[in-house]
């Protein structure tokens, strides 16, 4: 069997031992790109198709998540933390959770991710191989549009779940949340010491103070100025901050992450599951970062005009199953402490999804590959320009009106 030239000799045998721990010893199998250019920034995303050899069942199918080959993004990226970062969350911080649940026999556990088969953490060889879900009849949304109120209530059912989770093991078991938090620290922007990903944020930050109306936003434009002028260590000290109420965040919140499963026949555009994807940058944090960056990254100001009883519904989920959990919800993290959080760690929230937004709006051009242009080792082909900015002004100018009319903080 010819190497891929997506994978190579050491991720190749990893795979190959994986299929033989699965008893799959004579096989096929087709490797193919699960995404195109411009849609992942952190590695190679590739679909892997095994088919037994003289055998009529079904093929076994996998997702298989690889560092990059090329020299470019280890030069403007931690890729090496983020892979880590995902490695530590299946292996310890997912185990903890599935055993917690099992202890209290929670009827309907939190499992919204893939099955993780096997990793490999070899510096420039890290690898992750994934069930793929799409052949469990996952979906993707498309990527361009906003996710309508079904969709968005199921995500924070889910988060809420989550969240849950690690307030259960704080309370539970405090030493090991303790220990836990510490390798869970931000492994993503770094106090934004690279030129790259300060650059950037610079850029992007620009970019929606151009889609604000200096006159007739003129209150919003100014604040969200002023905050432009002092992000960096206001950001930084949010993100420095540890509180008792800060979870195993996920961070990550842009559409592509989330898969969907649509069961019932009678209402067929309603989403009965979901599937989280992508804990690459996953860290401690207050739950509050994960609801804003996904309510202003993914939604569209008609879902947020229904903002506060969003909000009400992930609380009352959140508290249903702490409960579930042997603990009490609401004197873990009272809703007044929520809301603080919202309008303190939301500015958090706002600035990644403005990132988010960016990418998703650039709708009929791609994504400059830094995998594929050497002249752009400092990582700054991404401060590209939007060709056609009409979407993304609307989207981030909505976000950012809504974030001011809901009495969150941008200084």
């Amino acid at each position: 069997m010819a190497t891929p030239t997506w994978l190579t000799k050491k991720q190749l045998k990893v795979f190959e031992d994986l299929l033989e721990e699965m008893g799959i010893v004579d096989y096929s199998v087709q490797f193919s790109p699960e995404l195109e250019v411009g849609k992942n920034f952190m590695g190679n995303i590739i679909r892997a198709e095994v088919k037994k050899t003289d055998d009529t069942s079904e093929p076994s199918h996998f997702i298989i998540k690889c560092s990059p080959l090329g020299d470019n993004f280890w030069i403007v990226a931690p890729v090496k933390q983020c892979f880590d970062r995902e490695i530590y969350v299946y292996s310890k911080v997912f185990p903890e959770f599935v055993a917690l649940q099992k202890r209290w026999q929670v009827s309907a556990p939190f499992k919204s991710y893939p099955i993780l088969y096997k990793y490999f953490n070899e510096y420039r060889e890290e690898m992750l191989i994934f069930e793929n879900v799409k052949f469990s009849r996952f979906k993707h949304y498309p990527r361009n549009k906003c996710l309508d109120y079904n969709h968005v209530l199921l995500i924070l059912q889910e988060y809420a779940r989550f969240h849950a989770l690690s307030y259960a093991l704080r309370d539970q078991k405090p030493d090991l949340f303790k220990e836990m938090a510490s390798h869970m620290g931000d492994t993503f922007f770094e106090h934004f010491t690279r030129e790259s990903f300060y650059s950037i944020a610079l850029h992007r930050i620009e970019e929606t103070l151009k889609a604000l109306n200096p006159v007739k936003d003129k209150l919003v434009y100014d604040h969200f100025k002023q905050f432009s002028k002092t992000m960096f260590p206001k950001l930084i000290e949010l993100m420095d901050l540890t509180t008792p109420y800060d979870v195993f965040a996920h961070i990550d919140t842009g559409i592509s992450n989330f898969l969907f499963k649509y069961k019932d026949s009678e209402a067929p555009c309603i989403p009965t599951e979901v599937c989280i994807l992508d804990f690459q940058i996953s860290r401690l944090s207050s739950p509050a970062v994960d609801l804003c960056c996904f309510l202003f990254s993914d939604t569209d100001k008609t879902v947020r005009e229904r903002y506060d009883e969003l909000i009400l519904k992930y609380y009352n989920c959140f508290c249903a199953f702490l409960e579930e959990l042997g603990s009490d919800g609401r004197k873990l993290l009272p809703f007044n402490v929520l809301q603080a959080h919202l309008k303190e760690y939301g500015i958090v929230g706002l600035f990644w999804a403005i990132h988010i937004l960016y990418v998703q709006c650039t709708i009929a051009q791609s994504v400059p590959s830094i995998f594929e242009n050497e002249s752009y080792a400092k990582g700054l082909e991404f401060i590209y320009e939007i060709e056609d900015r009409s979407v993304f002004d609307e989207r981030v100018r909505d976000s950012v009106l809504d974030f001011h009319r809901f009495g969150y903080n941008f200084i």
